[in-house]
């Protein structure tokens, strides 16, 4: 079942493009990672290079940010830094994308979908079930930056999932949890009905 996930207030989108600077008609990519290895950013930087008029932003901090930002040379790039609360802010966006090589659960695709914005994704443990379960796009891992910059594409091409977040409501998700744990007591109760007396006596 989809774990709980506490829901922050999203800032509505011209307001989250104006503290952001991004211009109204501007089409734009958020990424929001730690910059170190395993989040492969770079692959982000690469992806969004193959999409004409599309703008990244990388919101986040970390010991590769120099050397990021040295390969993100002429692209569309922006590295914000660490924003707190950056969820809040993702309604800013047309798409959220994930590039990192694996993940628990990227807390990232489920604000997203909450904000009505798209989400892509590498298919890769932990991004491959957080992707699918607010119904975005998938990049097989094979493709590389070129299968995410696809997968962005149809993202940005189609409108996002109504309530595709729904399940990961900590109302939703107690009342899954409680409807699970009742069914496990009915069929516990079903079980001891249906043993033989012989079974529950002793000697």
């Amino acid at each position: 079942m989809p774990p709980a996930v506490p829901t922050l207030p999203i800032v509505a989108r011209a307001a989250a493009r104006e503290r952001l600077g991004i211009a109204p008609g501007a089409v734009r990519v958020a990424c929001v990672a730690r910059l170190v290895p395993i989040k492969r950013v770079d692959r982000f930087v690469a992806a969004i290079r193959r999409l004409p008029g599309v703008g990244g932003d990388v919101s986040g901090d970390g010991p590769l940010r120099a050397r990021l930002q040295a390969a993100a040379a002429g692209a569309d790039v922006r590295f914000l830094g660490a924003i707190p609360d950056a969820g809040r802010w993702l309604a800013a966006y047309d798409a959220v994308a994930l590039s990192g090589r694996r993940e628990g659960l990227p807390l990232v695709a489920v604000e997203a979908a909450r904000a009505g914005v798209a989400v892509a994704g590498c298919d890769v443990p932990g991004v491959a079930d957080a992707v699918a379960a607010v119904s975005g796009e998938l990049a097989p891992e094979v493709d590389g930056a070129a299968g995410l910059a696809a997968a962005i594409r149809r993202g940005l091409s189609r409108t996002p999932t109504p309530d595709a977040a729904a399940a990961f409501a900590p109302a939703q998700a107690a009342q899954t949890l409680f409807g699970l744990y009742a069914a496990a007591r009915r069929r516990k109760a079903m079980h001891a009905a249906d043993r033989p007396l012989s079974d529950t006596a002793d000697a």
